[in-house]
C-alpha cells in the first residue's frame, strides 16, 4: 500500500490499536488514495426514514432458513452509557472485539 500508510499503521500499532481498526483505516486510506468516492455514503444524501415496519408486518416475506443462519452468526451488543467507563475502558466501546 505504500510507505505513507505503513508509517501510519506503525503509529497505530504503537498506540495499541487493534488490527481490525488498522485494517479499516487501510481500507478507507486505499479508497481515498484511489479516489473510490463512490464507495461512501455522503451525509447530504442520507434521508431519515419515515417508518420502520414491525416484525409481524414482514414475517411472511422473510426466508426463515437464511434468517436463522444469519442470527447464528450475529452478535447483538447494547452499549449503554457509562458501562465501559466504569469497567476501566479507555477506548471507544464500539471497537471492542467480539468473540
Amino acid at each position: 500500500m505504500g510507505d505513507t500508510f505503513e508509517l501510519s499503521a506503525a503509529k497505530m500499532r504503537e498506540q495499541g490499536m487493534s488490527e481490525i481498526a488498522i485494517n479499516q483505516f487501510a481500507h478507507l486510506y486505499d479508497s481515498w488514495i484511489n479516489d473510490k468516492s463512490g464507495e461512501f455514503i455522503r451525509e447530504n444524501t442520507v434521508e431519515p426514514i419515515k417508518s420502520v415496519p414491525n416484525f409481524h408486518e414482514i414475517y411472511e416475506t422473510i426466508d426463515h432458513d437464511k434468517a436463522v443462519n444469519a442470527f447464528a452468526k450475529t452478535a447483538f451488543i447494547k452499549l449503554n452509557g457509562g458501562l465501559g467507563t466504569s469497567m476501566g475502558l479507555s477506548c471507544a466501546k464500539s471497537l471492542l472485539p467480539v468473540r
